[in-house]
C-alpha cells in the first residue's frame, strides 16, 4: 500500500487499533498523523508488522492501550522503516513503545513524550530467530530527544534476546521506575548502545546502566539516582544479563568503551562503577559529586565531605574510591575487586567539586558560569548534557 495517509481520527475499544502490515515504501511512507488511539487492551493502539515504511507522527494522542505502539510479537519483522516523532504516549499498560522480535529495518524514536507507562517508556525485547532478508543483522534505532518520564519499570530498557545497535542521545529520562523490576533510566545491558548527551534525573534505581556490548557513554548528566531507594548508581558496567537486576552489579568489560565528560552527582551507591582493568583510559574526565554519601558515613566513618576534601589523606583516599564503587574495610558492596580498578585510574581526570547548576530544586541542571564542569571535558568541552558534540538544546 502506498500514498496511505491515516490523519484525524478516534480510534478506541478495539482489540488493536491500527495493524500496519506491508504499508508504504521507502520513498512514499504511510503517513499515521493527528490520531487519538486508546483503549485497546489486548494489544497495541499502533502494531506495526513485516515489510512496512510509516512514519506515526506528528501528534498523535496514544493511550490506555495494551501496548501504545509496537512491532509484531512474532518473528515476522522484515526489512521496513519506522519513524515515531512527536507523539504523546502514555498511560499504556505494556510499555509505550514495546519492541519485540527482531527489527530489520532502522526505526527512528524521537520528540516524543512518552509518560506513565506500566511497563516502561521504550521496552526493548529482541528475542526471536530472523527471517531471510536482505537485511542479515539488527537495524540501528535512533531513540532522540524524547522526554520519557514517570514509567513504571523504567524509562528505557532491554530484556535479553538480540544485541539491538541502540543511539539514545539528548533525551530527558526521569522519575522513571517506581513500579520496581527495572526501575532505572536507561537500562540497556543487552544492547550494543551509544548513550551521549542525555539528562537522567530522580530515577528510583541506577541512573544508566550498560553491559558488554556498550560502545560509549559520554557527557550525561546523571543525578540522584536511587531516588527513594537504598540502592542505584549513577553510570553502571554489569555483566549481568538476567532480569535480576536489583543484585550488585558485577564483572568488568571484555571490550572497554569510553566513559568520558560525564556528570554524575547525588547517587545512592556509586558514581561510576566501571572496572577497568587497563591503564589506558578509556574512563576520563568526569565530575563525581556527593555519591555513595550515606554509605560512607555509615560503614566507613566520618570521612566524606561532598567533594572528598575533608579528613585525613586515607579518609580522602577512601572517599573518592567509594564514588567509583569501592567499599572500605571488610565490606566489599558495589567494590570493584581488581588492583586499581576501586580507584582512579594512572593518569585519569577525575572532578571532585560541586557542579553549580542552575536550579536543583527546579530541575534545572544547566550549568552556572564559574562552574568546574565548564570547558572541563577531553578536548576542552564541557561536562555533562549541554556540552560536547550534541549538547541537548531542548
Amino acid at each position: 500500500v502506498s500514498d496511505l495517509i491515516i490523519d484525524g481520527n478516534t480510534i478506541h475499544s478495539n482489540k488493536s487499533g491500527m495493524n500496519l502490515e506491508g504499508v508504504g515504501s521507502a520513498d512514499r511512507p504511510a503517513i499515521i498523523s493527528n490520531n487519538i488511539v486508546y483503549g485497546h487492551v489486548y494489544w497495541a493502539g499502533i502494531a506495526v508488522e513485516e515489510n512496512s515504511y510509516a512514519i506515526i507522527g506528528d501528534n498523535n494522542e496514544i493511550y490506555g492501550n495494551e501496548a501504545g505502539i509496537s512491532n509484531t510479537s512474532s518473528d515476522q519483522q522484515c526489512c521496513g522503516e519506522v519513524t515515531i516523532r512527536n507523539n504523546h504516549i502514555h498511560s499504556n499498560t505494556q510499555g509505550g513503545i514495546a519492541l519485540s522480535s527482531p527489527i530489520l529495518g532502522p526505526w527512528s524514536i524521537t520528540g516524543n513524550e512518552i509518560e506513565s507507562n506500566d511497563w516502561g517508556g521504550i521496552y526493548m525485547d529482541l528475542s526471536g530467530s530472523y527471517n531471510p532478508c536482505e537485511v542479515p543483522e539488527p537495524s540501528p534505532i535512533e531513540i532522540v530527544d524524547n522526554d520519557i518520564h514517570d514509567n513504571g519499570y523504567g524509562g528505557i530498557h532491554t530484556s535479553g534476546g538480540a544485541a539491538p545497535t541502540v543511539t539514545i542521545r539528548g533525551n530527558k529520562v526521569y522519575r522513571n521506575g517506581s513500579g520496581g523490576v527495572q526501575g532505572g533510566g536507561i537500562d540497556v545491558r543487552h544492547a550494543s548502545a551509544t548513550v551521549e548527551n542525555n539528562l537522567v534525573y530522580r530515577n528510583h534505581l541506577r541512573g544508566i546502566r550498560v553491559g558488554d556490548n556498550a560502545t560509549a557513554v559520554i557527557n550525561n548528566t546523571v543525578i540522584y539516582s536511587g531516588y527513594n531507594n537504598t540502592k542505584g548508581g549513577g553510570i553502571i558496567y554489569t555483566d549481568q544479563t538476567d532480569d535480576v537486576v536489583t543484585d550488585p552489579p558485577s564483572g568488568a568489560p571484555l571490550n572497554p568503551f569510553p566513559i568520558k565528560n560525564n556528570i554524575i552527582a547525588g547517587s545512592y551507591k556509586a558514581g561510576i562503577r566501571a572496572c577497568f582493568y587497563t591503564t589506558e583510559l578509556y574512563r576520563n574526565y568526569n565530575l563525581l559529586y556527593w555519591n555513595n554519601q550515606d554509605f560512607l558515613a555509615g560503614l566507613c566513618g566520618d570521612c566524606a565531605s561532598p567533594d572528598c576534601s575533608a579528613g585525613d589523606r586515607r579518609d580522602k583516599k577512601r572517599c573518592v574510591g567509594a564514588q567509583l564503587g569501592r567499599g572500605c574495610e571488610g565490606d566489599d558492596t558495589y567494590c570493584c575487586s581488581a588492583p586499581g580498578a576501586s580507584g582512579p585510574l594512572p593518569g585519569e581526570t577525575l572532578i571532585f567539586a560541586a557542579p553549580l547548576f542552575e536550579n536543583v530544586g527546579a530541575d534545572d541542571y544547566r550549568l552556572q558560569a564559574g562552574s568546574p564542569a565548564i570547558g572541563a571535558g577531553e578536548g576542552g568541552v564541557d561536562l555533562g548534557c549541554y556540552g560536547g558534540d550534541y549538547p541537548i538544546d531542548w
